[in-house]
C-alpha cells in the first residue's frame, strides 16, 4: 500500500529557492531604478520649492535677496533659515537658529535630500552634538546671495545662466553642513574661528564661499572667462566619503549635478561641463556665454 506524499523533496525545494533567487535577481535592478527615479523626481521637485520661495521672498522685500552674510532685508539669519516662511515651515516658538539647543530637538525634513548617502554616517566623537540635527544636503551660491543683491538687476549673466542653490553632501570629512548658522567653527588647532577655514567643523550651507572658507570659487582670468580657483576642480559625483571635498559641491546622483537656476528653473549639470562653463554659471555678473549647457 502506497501513502500519499504530504511534502516536497529536497530536489523540489531546492529547484523552488531557485527560481525565487533568479526572480529576486531580476526584480532588484528594477527596484533599485524606480527608487532612484523617485528621488531625482523628489530632488528636483525640492529645488522648485527653493526657487518659488526664493522668488517669493524678492516680492515681500522690494526684490531684494536674502543674504548669507545675515545683511539683507532679514538681518541676523541664515539663508535657509530666512526661507523657512516661504518653504511653509518654521522653528518652534521662542527658538533661534544660532541656538544648538533648539537644533537638538528641530531638523525640518525638508533640508534632508534622501539621496544624500552621508545622513547615514555616525557623528565622529570630536564632534558637536548638534551637528547631526543641523546639516543640510543644500547648499546656496555665495557668489550669487551675496549683499544687495536684488533679483532682476543682480544677475547681468541673466537669471537663466546663475546658479542659485547646489547640493552638497551634509557631511564632508570633519565638515557638516549646517542649515541653520551665518559663522563657522573651524578645526584648526583649537582656535575656535580662524578665517579662511582649511577644515571647518561646521560649514554654513553654502559653496563657492571665499574668503570666508578655502572653497574653491570662480576667478576671471578674462573677460568673459572664468575658472577655478584651484585649476581643474569643478565638483563630485557621489564620491567616497573618506575622498570627499568638502571645497565643492557633491552631486546625489550619478546623472550630474542638481542645481537650481536664478530664474526658478531646475537642471542636471553632467559631469562632463567643462571648468568654464560651470563657474560661469555660479558668477553673476562675470560676462560669460555659456551657450547650451
Amino acid at each position: 500500500m502506497r501513502f500519499p506524499r504530504t511534502a516536497f523533496t529536497l530536489l523540489e525545494l531546492l529547484v523552488v529557492i531557485g527560481i525565487l533567487a533568479v526572480l529576486i535577481g531580476l526584480l532588484l535592478p528594477a527596484v533599485q531604478k524606480v527608487r532612484s527615479a523617485a528621488a531625482r523626481m523628489q530632488e528636483a521637485n525640492n529645488m522648485r520649492q527653493l526657487g518659488i520661495a526664493i522668488h517669493s521672498f524678492a516680492a515681500a522685500h522690494d526684490g531684494k535677496l536674502p543674504d548669507i552674510d545675515g545683511a539683507g532685508p532679514v538681518k541676523g539669519d541664515s539663508v535657509l533659515y530666512t526661507l523657512l516662511p516661504y518653504l511653509e515651515l518654521q522653528l518652534p516658538t521662542g527658538s533661534q537658529p544660532s541656538d544648538s539647543a533648539s537644533s537638538r530637538w528641530y531638523q525640518p525634513k525638508f533640508f534632508r535630500a534622501p539621496a544624500d548617502p552621508s545622513f547615514g554616517l555616525a557623528v565622529a566623537p570630536d564632534r558637536a552634538a548638534s551637528d547631526d540635527l543641523g546639516d543640510t544636503s543644500y547648499a546656496a551660491n555665495a557668489q550669487a546671495l551675496r549683499r544687495g543683491a536684488e533679483l532682476q538687476n543682480g544677475f547681468p549673466d541673466g537669471l537663466s545662466g546663475t546658479l542659485l542653490f547646489s547640493h552638497h553632501y551634509a557631511r564632508c570629512g570633519l565638515s557638516g553642513f549646517t542649515w541653520s548658522i551665518l559663522g563657522t567653527q573651524c578645526a584648526e588647532q583649537g582656535n575656535p574661528n580662524p578665517i579662511p577655514c582649511d577644515q571647518p567643523l561646521r560649514h554654513r550651507a553654502t559653496f563657492a564661499d571665499a574668503p570666508m572658507y578655502t572653497d574653491v570659487a570662480p576667478v576671471a582670468v578674462a573677460p568673459g572667462q572664468s575658472t577655478a580657483s584651484i585649476r581643474g576642480l569643478t565638483f563630485q559625483v557621489r564620491p567616497p566619503f573618506d575622498s570627499c571635498d568638502f571645497r565643492v559641491p557633491q552631486a546625489l546622483f550619478a546623472s550630474g549635478l542638481s542645481a537650481l537656476n536664478a530664474d526658478g528653473s531646475y537642471r542636471t549639470i553632467p559631469s562632463s561641463v567643462s571648468e568654464a562653463v560651470f563657474w560661469g554659471a555660479v558668477t553673476p555678473a562675470g560676462g560669460e556665454v555659456l551657450g547650451d549647457w
